[in-house]
C-alpha cells in the first residue's frame, strides 16, 4: 500500500506537534514551515535521488532562519527526511551553513565540489 505525500506530511505534522517541536520552531524561528513542506519535501525525502530544488522551494528557503531551526532541531525530523539532502537544498538555494554546525545530532559536513 503506497502512502500519499499528503498522508506522509500529516503523519509528520501530527508526530511533531505531539512532541511539542513544531510549536517551538514556529514560535522561535522565522520561516513558513507549511510552505517549506509543500514546496521542498520532494527534494529532501529519504527515498529518491538528490536533485536540484525548484525556484519555489528556494524562495521559501530564503526566508528560513536556519541557525534557529538547527537549535530547535530534533532527532524526530531526521526520521522523515534526509538531512544530507536538506543540507544540499539549503546550500543550492544560497543559504550558507558552516561545516561543523550542529542540527540536533547531525553535524554539517564540509562543502563538496560542484
Amino acid at each position: 500500500m503506497k502512502i500519499s505525500k499528503m498522508s506522509c506530511l500529516m503523519i509528520v505534522y501530527i508526530t511533531l506537534f505531539c512532541a511539542n517541536i513544531t510549536p517551538m520552531v514556529y514560535a522561535e524561528c522565522q520561516g513558513d514551515l507549511n510552505a517549506l513542506s509543500q514546496q521542498c519535501y520532494k527534494y529532501v525525502e529519504i527515498s529518491g535521488p538528490k536533485e536540484n530544488p525548484s525556484q519555489e522551494c528556494c524562495k521559501v528557503v530564503q526566508g528560513l532562519d536556519v541557525p534557529c531551526m538547527c537549535l530547535n532541531f530534533s532527532k524526530v525530523f531526521g526520521r522523515f527526511f534526509s538531512l544530507e539532502k536538506a543540507v544540499f537544498v539549503l546550500r543550492f538555494c544560497g543559504k550558507s551553513l558552516a561545516p561543523g554546525t550542529k542540527c540536533g545530532d547531525y553535524i554539517i559536513p564540509p562543502r563538496q565540489g560542484r
